[in-house]
């Protein structure tokens, strides 16, 4: 609040006890935040005790798809809670998903692309927590506001004050709206309206209307386009990649898995 407002908190009481005034408050295992800036003190911690399990997984005797399960239903979980609250940092992020493709290509030669690696070979919507954010998110907000439509104003109320703040992918401000609209600014899609979102490609989707599972499938296969530009920024080598569909590029890793590394 306010500084004046602070002021006038000191002198009220509720059966003896002050009001205090607090710019965050921790409820079940996340951060409530009521000032702009958005604590990453349990996002710390929650990551610190992930990146642990990872190195354990790692060590253990066990077949690829099996340190790949144990990733899924271990580390996974452990990392990932209640991503719609706020954005990740983004540092965290990154050593997480090394440390997940460090771990699933262990052994093997050192000149993998990471982004092949989770997004082909393995289940990135569920082992790369930059794919599953989105997917966790925008399923919940959908989930929520289709059980109880009485929020829907309250939602187009929370979208058009937010859509008048300017989003800048350094800071942590917090909120539902920002996160969603930040992740879709990560894949170059707009959202002109609160039930309309529109992809790169100018295709309209009305994603309250939308089963959740086609939702959780246009937002899979968005991130993946998303990680594998990045990738053909990076190495133009892969740059070939965007032209390429799912489909196409999974028979190639099933018949060819070489040929991922040096696809053109």
């Amino acid at each position: 609040t306010t500084t004046k407002g602070k002021r006038m908190l000191k002198g009220l009481t509720i059966d003896g006890h002050n009001f205090q005034v607090v710019s965050s408050q921790r409820l079940v295992g996340h951060t409530i935040d009521f000032t702009k800036q958005h604590g990453v003190q349990l996002d710390q911690q929650r990551a610190t005790k992930a990146l642990n399990t990872i190195r354990r997984i790692a060590t253990l005797p066990l077949r690829l798809q099996a340190h790949a399960q144990l990733l899924m239903d271990s580390a996974a979980t452990r990392f990932m809670f209640a991503p719609e609250h706020g954005q990740l940092p983004w540092r965290q992020l990154t050593r997480y998903a090394t440390a997940v493709v460090d771990t699933l290509w262990v052994g093997k030669p050192n000149i993998r692309a990471p982004e092949i690696v989770i997004t082909i070979c393995h289940k990135g919507h569920r082992l790369d927590p930059r794919q599953m954010a989105p997917c966790i998110t925008w399923t919940w907000a959908r989930r929520l506001l289709t059980n109880d439509t009485t929020l829907l104003e309250l939602f187009a109320r929370l979208w058009e004050i937010d859509q008048y703040q300017p989003v800048r992918a350094k800071t942590n401000s917090s909120g539902i709206a920002r996160t969603m609209r930040k992740q879709l600014r990560n894949l170059q899609w707009q959202w002109p309206q609160p039930h309309l979102i529109i992809d790169d490609e100018g295709v309209q989707w009305h994603w309250l209307k939308m089963a959740a599972a086609e939702l959780a499938h246009i937002i899979r296969r968005a991130m993946r386009k998303c990680l594998w530009r990045n990738l053909g920024q990076r190495r133009p080598t892969y740059a070939a990649l965007r032209q390429r569909d799912i489909d196409t590029l999974s028979l190639i890793h099933i018949s060819e898995p070489t040929r991922l590394l040096s696809i053109s």
